[in-house]
């Protein structure tokens, strides 16, 4: 889970290899491990939602002002 921030923007790194796959909202148990070498796209998901029975309300905002991979 990322850390929280009372600043406008704060930088979070987030390690490819503590990363895993998943496939609507759900682990896949049996995946192959992820080649970093070979990444081609990235998504986001916000936690609950349409795959989950938790649901946020109210309203809410996510700014993302950069996305790297090193």
């Amino acid at each position: 889970m990322a850390p929280m921030s009372n600043t406008d923007f704060s930088s979070v790194v987030l390690p490819l290899t503590n990363f895993k796959p998943y496939y609507r909202g759900k682990e896949v148990p049996d995946a192959e491990p992820l080649d970093t070498a070979n990444i081609t796209m990235l998504g986001l998901q916000v936690y609950g939602g349409v795959y989950l029975s938790i649901k946020q309300r109210g309203v809410s905002a996510l700014e993302i002002k950069n996305i790297s991979i090193s």
